[in-house]
């Protein structure tokens, strides 16, 4: 699929800070999702690419000096994730997906200076990947997520 490789690209573009083409290939693939999203709002795998795609932008704009877009692109990503949740809190992929943006979102409040914000955020997040671990649901990845999580609120 062009869109996914254009996110790949886009990333190592931006793991070797070649920025320009890293926003190049980005923005380019976030046209694609916004586009298919928006031909399918009802699509909820749809919307959640496009979540996706606002979560690549913000290393991005945090990268070139745009804090602000950075924490735009966040609030629009955790909307889409919320919505999701909110549709199908059972889905446990997309209440993982929550949480982790509400971590990307608490730092990026944080380095904002809006920290009663971005300690909410962590809080939510950390609530809801609590419940998953009780639940058993909870993936490697979320493991990872909820121990540091643990560790920066003590």
């Amino acid at each position: 699929d062009v869109s996914l490789c254009l996110s790949k690209i886009g990333e190592l573009a931006l793991a070797e800070t070649n920025l320009p083409a890293a926003r190049l290939a980005l923005e380019e693939h976030f046209g694609i999702a916004e586009r298919i999203a928006t031909a399918d709002p009802s699509n909820c795998e749809y919307q959640r690419d496009l979540a996706g795609a606002y979560d690549r932008l913000q290393p991005l704009e945090v990268e070139s000096g745009n804090l602000r877009e950075a924490i735009k692109h966040a609030e629009k990503a955790h909307a889409i994730l919320e919505k999701l949740v909110a549709i199908d809190p059972t889905n446990v992929s997309w209440v993982q997906d929550l949480a982790g943006s509400d971590c990307v979102f608490a730092m990026l409040l944080g380095r904002g200076g809006d920290m009663k914000r971005a300690v909410d955020m962590l809080k939510n997040s950390l609530r809801i990947l609590n419940q998953l671990a009780r639940q058993g649901k909870l993936d490697a990845k979320g493991k990872r997520l909820l121990v540091q999580l643990n560790q920066q609120l003590g």
